[in-house]
């Protein structure tokens, strides 16, 4: 504890102090030693360094005095150090933090930024500083004379002035931030600009930039030699270098990278190359699109590709297939005689991956389902109707759809000993609502669409049961058949709407699977059941969509994919409540390597 006390460390060899300084006095250091503070020291008085050199962190140094001494700012996080340099010594910084140097600093030593960096907001123009390799100066303050060397950046923050001369090292780093509104950093030199090589490396922010802007980025009282040249992160766009005697200004001119060169899917490609083709160098659209970097033209192009379009094939076929379930389950019970009514209720959720081409989507919908069926002798015969509501996030191509689709049914069933079979064809007309939002540099259009699709539908299905115990097993094989088609249509919103063509596509397929019930108590009037099944594709399982921009060439876009293999799980109760009516309760789920599919229903009949 100091009381307006000095505290002196007078040391010839290096070494540590690990102990508090903390109160209202100041430190000395003395001798040829370099000593390192390791504590969290909180004294208020400053400190002198007198001689050897002094390591520490920001905290808590307070001024400092330097003597023909050395001070290491040993800084591992960003910080400020709050007090003053002064005197004769010499400063190094090292650690990776980035020290901020705020206020008048009047040390007339070197300076070398070792690690890390220096942040320059105030003044620190007595100090020649050297930036070692892979550290950074940085800041709008003032500085004296600046060696930028091999390996290392000088990245002005809006101005630097260097109040003296400054040299950049071959291998040297010259970073500044451009605009679309013709701002850049600059570096201010009174004395000379030396520049010996190295690279200029532009930040473009996002916006949409003329080309052939000039941006003054260093202003000298002479300036010799060039660099080596410039590079940024814009894709579509090349900065180049003009030298005078007293500048460098920098210049931003199209290259001949097409906008699909930067694509990463076949997605991105179509869209790019339509793209291209429909919008000229004269469309605000397409000085948009030039002024992205690679990153954002691929998520533009995305966003231009409307593959939501060709997702929604896929979840009108989730759709139908859930209905289908529904009239499944009817035809797994067992042959009651006589006629049967029943009605379902199902909620479920898709939780879909994205392929590296189309993306992912999480889908809810809620669903109803409702027939009437008349069983005679070992036969069954129906015809159900049903109502789907749901709603798709493709969140990653900021799109949403909205699909609600009526659906009709005819099926049977038979047994004919321990065979049984079950078929039935199918209808199920959906509309379909789509909205998404495009968006990059100063574009920004919500588009809309409104359209028609159906599915064509026709399934079969054969097992052979198996009595075991108080119930039976039946291992069962089927196929499944959809055709869908989907109406053309064109999306209003803004000059990057597209339209699109009627699209058919058809897919089988394959299943095999056991299932089986269970009574659970001895009057059999619960009954367990389930069923395991795996599903395999036939034939394609694409889902593709044509479009084309307005007055532009069509393109093709393929949307989440229908899964290759799936393996099916259901399981439920079933309760006959009183004569002729009963109670079921199943949850499904499926799981592909597109993702997980999962379904619960609840269902009421009633047989009289």
């Amino acid at each position: 504890m100091l009381n307006d006390a000095v505290m002196i460390i007078d040391q010839d060899v290096d070494g540590t102090f690990a102990g508090v300084i903390v109160g209202t006095g100041s430190l000395t250091k003395d001798g040829d030693g370099n000593v390192t503070l390791t504590g969290m020291n909180g004294f208020t008085g400053g400190t002198s360094i007198l001689g050897g050199a002094l390591t520490a962190s920001t905290m808590s140094l307070g001024g400092m005095v330097l003597n023909d001494a050395t001070l290491i700012i040993d800084e591992d996080a960003d910080a400020e150090f709050a007090g003053l340099l002064s005197g004769t010594g010499d400063m190094e910084k090292t650690g990776s933090g980035i020290v901020t140097l705020s206020g008048l600093h009047t040390m007339t030593g070197s300076t070398a930024i070792s690690e890390g960096g220096l942040n320059v907001i105030g003044s620190y123009a007595t100090s020649a500083i050297t930036v070692g390799s892979s550290a950074l100066l940085t800041g709008n303050g003032m500085v004296g004379d600046v060696l930028v060397g091999n390996g290392a950046t000088l990245a002005p923050s809006d101005m630097m002035l260097a109040d003296g001369d400054v040299t950049f090292a071959s291998g040297s780093t010259f970073l500044v931030n451009a605009d679309a509104d013709g701002n850049a950093d600059l570096l201010g030199v009174t004395g000379a600009l030396d520049i010996q090589g190295g690279m200029v490396s532009v930040l473009a922010a996002e916006g949409m930039y003329s080309w052939q802007t000039i941006y003054q980025i260093a202003a000298a009282d002479t300036v010799s030699g060039e660099f080596d040249g410039a590079v940024t992160d814009l894709a579509f766009l090349d900065p180049s270098l003009v030298y005078s005697a007293n500048g460098v200004s920098l210049v931003m001119t199209r290259n001949d990278l097409a906008f699909a060169d930067v694509a990463e899917t076949a997605n991105q490609r179509t869209s790019g190359v339509a793209f291209d083709a429909t919008f000229d160098p004269t469309t605000d659209e397409y000085f948009a699109f030039a002024s992205l970097n690679g990153v954002m033209a691929r998520e533009a192009l995305d966003a231009l590709s409307g593959e939501i379009h060709a997702t929604v094939a896929n979840t009108a076929w989730q759709d139908s297939a859930r209905i289908r379930r529904a009239v499944l389950e009817r035809l797994d019970l067992p042959r009651a005689q006589g006629p049967e009514l029943w009605i379902q209720i199902q909620s479920g959720r898709d939780d879909i991956d994205g392929d590296g081409n189309a993306a992912g989507y999480l889908r809810k919908t809620t669903n109803y389902a409702g027939g009437f069926e008349y069983g005679f002798g070992q036969s069954k015969l129906g015809i159900a109707v049903g109502y789907t509501d749901g709603d798709t996030l493709v969140g990653s191509r900021s799109s949403h759809v909205s699909t609600k689709g009526t659906h009709g049914h005819l099926y049977a069933g038979t047994d004919a000993g321990a065979l049984r079979l079950a078929a039935g064809v199918s209808y199920a007309d959906f509309d379909v609502e789509t909205d998404r939002n495009v968006a990059f540099a100063t574009i920004d259009q919500d588009l809309s669409a409104d359209y028609g699709a159906k599915v064509y539908g026709a399934y079969a299905r054969a097992g052979v049961l198996v009595p075991v115990g108080k119930g039976a097993i039946e291992p069962f094989a089927g196929v499944t058949w959809n055709r869908f088609d989907r109406d053309g249509f064109a999306e209003a919103g803004g000059t990057l709407a597209l339209n699109a063509a009627d699209k058919k596509a058809d897919w089988t397929y394959s299943s095999l699977g056991l299932k089986g019930h269970v009574a659970l108590d001895p009057a059999d009037a619960v009954a367990f059941r389930f069923a395991a099944e795996w599903q395999h594709a036939l034939d394609g399982r694409s889902t593709e969509a044509t479009m084309a921009f307005d007055g532009g060439p069509d393109f093709t876009v393929t949307g989440s994919p229908l899964a290759k293999d799936m393996g099916l799980i259901d399981a439920g109760l079933n309760w006959t409540m009183a004569p002729g009516l009963g109670l079921g309760l199943s949850y499904g789920g499926t799981v592909s390597k597109q993702g997980f599919s999962r379904t619960g229903r609840a269902t009421l009949s009633f047989r009289f």
